[in-house]
């Protein structure tokens, strides 16, 4: 699924599973407890009415040790009455609390990454702009 000679996925948005992305993503102890970091966070969305959770980073690469994962989603539907207060501070400091009980950050998919970017967007070319690929998480298959 990566490209060997990036590490990235393939470019495209590729939807995955639950189990797709534990077995893609989950390949040591240090990246089992970000997984366990998003499946919570993931929970909590798909339990607001989230369909959509889009992933990058080097979580999404072949790195072995990526620092956290990154991630963005839609609101569209959502009873954000809902959703953890957590997720909703986008903030320096919420950002960090966010990363703390989640281990990663996730960002609302239409908010702008970069002037004129969406995340959407943002999250499908690297710093060089060389493009790569991302995971949409099919949040209805979490066990």
């Amino acid at each position: 699924m990566y490209d060997s000679s990036t590490g990235y996925l393939a470019p495209g948005v590729h939807i995955v599973t639950w189990d797709e992305l534990v077995a893609l993503c989950s390949v040591n102890q240090h990246r089992t407890r970000l997984v366990g970091g998003l499946k919570s966070a993931a929970l909590n969305l798909g339990g607001a009415g989230c369909t959509l959770l889009l992933l990058d980073g080097s979580f999404v690469s072949e790195k072995d040790l990526p620092n956290d994962y990154d991630g963005a989603w839609s609101p569209v539907g959502m009873n954000p009455y809902l959703v953890d207060p957590v997720l909703l501070d986008f903030s320096p400091s919420g950002r960090a609390a966010m990363k703390a009980k989640y281990g990663g950050e996730l960002f609302l998919e239409s908010a702008v990454a970069a002037p004129g970017v969406l995340f959407r967007d943002f999250f499908q070319s690297d710093r060089s702009g060389n493009a790569k690929g991302i995971l949409s998480l099919d949040l209805g298959s979490i066990k």
